[in-house]
């Protein structure tokens, strides 16, 4: 993502080198290539390959065509190289612009797909980028399948396979709420224009390559209202030679400020946190906070300050992190003085890069920018809620239309509601650089709560929650996440019947009341599991209550929904089901209202979800009564034949095999 930032940032540095090599395109391509200088190597490759001599008029050394695979007669391939067709797409793939990528390493793969191993895997990644998602799916399951450059490829084109699940699935969900504009001109010049942060309520700093030479520096920009800015100015904040500025944060009073330094070297971007103070207006001789611009260092950068001015958070790849980029904060003292240095943990860091981080004070939600979980794809924006003291809540990704294929990323908002008033960066909209968009989402209220296991206190991750309104109106229904939570957005004021269920477990029931923030806690719904029916027996006997003969009497349902939770759990149980009636009657009658009442109970089973096969029912009608129904001189005993009348659940090893999934009575197959 910052690639493209960088090679802008370079332009100005290779002039010279242009026109010293003017007269071998290629020769001077390779050089450009070699030093990182994607942008220069793209622009004369393609006049390598397509003949062309600049001029002094109506040329510009500085514009990449964007002719790309467009150059070339499809049908000449083979006197093509495969390496400059691998480079060709590899510049554009570096400078974002995965359009022309993705006709360069399809070419690539029509001419040798075995030149370069690697080519599908990013011939897969632009596909998805481009919107192609099927086609991306494919191609990168067929890369996973031919792979021969280590696990480390399979594990990322893997993730790039979910992104593919994951926005196909996200651009189903319908219409969100939220708005997403590009703000104005103004602010959304030529070049790159990103990572803005508020200096006060009417003031917007962000980063800019507007300046001649294409050079990131700071700049101000006077808010007016509805999305509007104008009166766009560089700050004066002086810099190291050749050192880029970025990333501006500012302590609540606006008396201090952080941001990014870095140089480019032999094509390695190395950057360092930076502070200065404001007095009168100007601001200090910048002090190195973070970081060194060399590379035996690490690299520092993206700062953030908290709202109540307490904490720096930042990005940094320091050698105790876990992987990559990973966000740290650092206690702020009184003068804003940076202290102790902590990582954000697992909850929030992966081994891929997570950057920019940014903490929204009235959600307690630490909004970052990662490329290492699923998510759209390139750089996406998630959320954890919690405080500096305590512990992070799982990462959820904040969905689209916020995120894109692209990189989306430098996350701020000052609105009550995480998304209600936001600035963030991204590259949606552009071939080659970040632009600054706004998010605006009406809502009022959040209910975020925890599902457990009411025994062992173990999160239920897959819990359906079902939430109702006062007047008993279906809300929402969703999913618990990992760490078994759920997120339910509401109107502000209204009050919420949450209930829980998931399978095996029996079901929960709360009440939420709205609270003067925005976001309610709501307390631990926990669920029962359910009873196991057998209790380490191999069977079971119980009185199923029947109404008009063999139908069944709703009191009996909850202990055959026991059942069927059992026997779908235990796929492999085959169970027999036995029922009995008492002696009033004759043989003959009692047989088949046994059998009838034991199909009944099979049926009831299948609808629950329990298969066929797994059933055995079995009608013994008057046969073997457990106690005599009449006294010595004939008199009726109602008890006994009450006993009498029953049924009993009965596992059978797994060796006893029903056929074609039809319940079967008295050995032969039931097709009533």
């Amino acid at each position: 993502m910052f690639k493209h930032l960088l090679i802008i940032a370079g332009l100005g540095l290779s002039a010279a080198a242009v026109n010293a090599q003017a007269s071998n395109f290629k020769r001077v391509a390779e050089t450009f290539y070699a030093n990182g200088d994607y942008y220069s190597a793209a622009h004369y490759f393609e006049k390598y390959l397509s003949g062309k001599t600049p001029t002094h008029s109506g040329y510009n050394a500085y514009v990449v065509q964007k002719q790309g695979a467009a150059l070339l007669n499809h049908n000449d391939l083979g006197g093509l190289d495969a390496n400059l067709l691998y480079k060709m797409g590899d510049c554009y793939y570096n400078l974002n612009d995965f359009i022309h990528a993705e006709q360069w390493y399809k070419l690539l793969l029509q001419k040798d797909s075995t030149a370069h191993p690697l080519a599908r895997y990013y011939y897969g990644i632009c596909l998805r980028s481009n919107g192609n998602y099927s086609i991306a799916q494919k191609e990168l399951d067929r890369f996973v399948k031919e792979n021969t450059e280590g696990e480390q490829y399979n594990k990322m084109a893997q993730q790039e396979i979910d992104n593919c699940i994951f926005i196909q699935q996200q651009l189903s969900n319908g219409p969100s709420g939220v708005k997403i504009e590009r703000l104005n001109n103004n602010i959304n010049k030529e070049g790159a224009n990103y990572a803005a942060s508020w200096l006060n309520n009417n003031t917007l700093a962000f980063t800019s390559t507007r300046a001649e030479g294409y050079t990131n520096a700071l700049y101000t920009a006077a808010f007016q209202g509805e999305g509007d800015f104008n009166k766009v100015e560089k700050m004066s904040v002086s810099a190291p030679k050749n050192t880029q500025q970025g990333t501006p944060a500012f302590t609540p009073d606006g008396s201090r400020m952080f941001f990014t330094g870095w140089i480019v070297k032999n094509g390695k971007k190395l950057s360092a946190i930076y502070t200065s103070e404001q007095n009168s207006g100007r601001w200090s001789e910048p002090v190195l906070i973070d970081g060194k611009l060399t590379e035996q260092s690490f690299n520092s950068r993206q700062p953030q300050v908290t709202p109540d001015g307490k904490y720096l958070l930042f990005s940094s790849e320091r050698s105790d992190g876990i992987g990559g980029f990973d966000i740290w904060y650092a206690t702020l003292d009184s003068k804003g003085i940076p202290g102790q240095i902590t990582n954000a943990g697992p909850a929030i860091n992966t081994t891929g890069d997570e950057e920019a981080p940014f903490y929204h004070g009235p959600t307690q939600s630490l909004v970052f920018a990662s490329n290492g979980r699923t998510g759209m794809g390139g750089f996406d924006l998630y959320s954890s809620t919690g405080n500096f003291t305590g512990s992070w809540t799982v990462s959820l990704n904040l969905g689209y239309p916020v995120n894109s294929e692209k990189d989306d990323i430098y996350f701020v908002s000052r609105g009550k509601g995480l998304l209600e008033d936001a600035i963030f960066s991204t590259d949606r909209a552009s071939l080659c650089c970040l632009e600054l968009f706004s998010i605006h989402k009406n809502y009022h209220q959040v209910f975020t709560g925890v599902v457990l296991d009411c025994d062992t206190k173990k999160p239920l991750e897959g819990a359906i929650i079902s939430a109702k309104d006062p007047r008993g109106v279906e809300v929402a229904t969703i999913k618990t996440q990992a760490g078994g939570r759920y997120t339910i957005q509401t109107d502000a004021g209204m009050a919420l019947q949450i209930s829980g269920t998931q399978d095996d477990y029996q079901g929960g029931l709360l009440t939420a009341y709205p609270s003067k923030g925005d976001t309610v806690f709501a307390q631990e719904l926990c669920l029962v599991k359910k009873p196991d029916p057998f209790k380490n027996k191999t069977e079971v006997t119980y009185q199923i209550v029947f109404e008009l003969k063999t139908e069944i009497a709703k009191e009996s349902y909850p202990y055959l929904d026991l059942i069927a939770s059992y026997l779908k759990t235990n796929p492999t149980v085959v169970l027999e089901i036995d029922v009995h009636t008492d002696g009033l009657g004759s043989v003959k009658s009692n047989e088949f209202l046994a059998k009838g009442r034991a199909n009944a109970c099979a049926e009831y089973l299948i609808n629950a979800g329990v298969s066929g096969r797994q059933l055995k029912p079995v009608g013994f009608g008057e046969c073997c009564p457990i106690e005599k129904e009449t006294t010595p001189d004939g008199k009726d005993i109602p008890e006994a034949r009450e006993k009498n009348r029953r049924v009993v659940f009965k596992m059978l090893n797994n060796g006893a095999t029903i056929n074609n999934g039809t319940p079967i009575i008295n050995g032969t197959q039931n097709t009533n």
